[in-house]
């Protein structure tokens, strides 16, 4: 079986470096990008299946990011999850019209992270498994 590929999107260093930290794994790559441009051309390349996107971005905020990849229909079906300080910070309808499937809290507590990453791990294999069957 195929590794599931991971893209983290974030400009926090340590929020990299904990996300780095988990246990390494052979059913996943994990790819970072500091930048949406840098976003999407890996999202693009590597067929990610799993987007992990900081909320708050100097040059684009998570939401615009998330917009430019649901627009694409080789991105659209990216699981994404957003890492936010708190429900407040977000447009809680303008995250679920982009189809959001989880969050992620700062700072990062690397227990739930894994725990979060298994299951989206597994929701991306049972949708790829899906779309072979269509």
């Amino acid at each position: 079986m195929s590794p599931i590929n991971i893209l983290i999107v974030d400009y926090h260093e340590e929020n990299k470096t904990i996300l780095n930290a988990l246990p390494k794994r052979d059913d996943i790559d994990l790819f970072f990008a500091r930048s949406s441009n840098e976003a999407l051309k890996l999202a693009w390349e590597k067929q990610v299946a799993v987007a992990i996107i900081n909320i708050h971005f100097p040059e684009k905020e998570g939401l615009e990011l998330t917009e430019m990849l649901r627009a694409n229909p080789k991105t659209k079906d990216i699981l994404v999850v957003f890492l936010i300080e708190s429900l407040k910070e977000i447009n809680v309808a303008a995250v679920k019209s982009l189809n959001c499937s989880a969050y992620l809290y700062k700072p990062l507590d690397p227990k739930i992270a894994s725990e979060k990453i298994d299951l989206l791990v597994q929701l991306a294999r049972h949708n790829a498994i899906v779309k072979q069957k269509d």
